[in-house]
This record gives C-alpha cells, sequence and structure tokens, in this order.
C-alpha cells in the first residue's frame, strides 16, 4: 500500500523536513509524554497533541526555532504507530 505524505514545506531542529503524519516530540524534553502528530486542518497545517488531542499550534512557530514546543521529528503514525504510546 502507497501512502502519500504532503510535505510541509518546514524542517525540525535537525534539518528534516516535516511532513503530514509525522509525529513531533520536544526536543528539549525529549521524555515527555506528550508528543504532538501533524496534520492539515483551517489554516494550514498544525500539530495535535497526543495523547489527549486538546491542544493544537501552528507549524509555522516551528520554524523559528525558538520556543517551538515541538520541533523534533521521531516518527511517523504510518510506519511507526507504536511512538504514539505514552511507553514510547
Amino acid at each position: 500500500q502507497l501512502i502519500l505524505m504532503q510535505c510541509t514545506g518546514l524542517k525540525d531542529v535537525e534539518g528534516n523536513l516535516i511532513y503530514e503524519g509525522d509525529i513531533l516530540i520536544r526536543s528539549k524534553n525529549k521524555n515527555s509524554p506528550f508528543k504532538a502528530i501533524v496534520e492539515w486542518g483551517w489554516g494550514g497545517f498544525r500539530g495535535v497533541t497526543v495523547p489527549y488531542r486538546n491542544h493544537s499550534i501552528p507549524l509555522s512557530e516551528i520554524q523559528t526555532m525558538q520556543g517551538a514546543e515541538y520541533d523534533l521529528v521521531v516518527g511517523n503514525i504510518y510506519e511507526h504507530p507504536n511512538l504514539l504510546n505514552n511507553e514510547s
């Protein structure tokens, strides 16, 4: 099965391009249980936090890398769904 992922045009702190479906973590606090999934929605790409999905941030905050909450790509929801578990 082929899954196409749209590129946001933004990069994480390590220079990796960020795609829809990517899982982001806080590079300053890698042990935090909270992660963000890149989704397309009203107004463009957003990072939606998991596990509670109660917060979303514009991905444009990641581009500046200063004060960005979620700024390191660790995988995506298609190849690494296990990363969404709190234990990972």
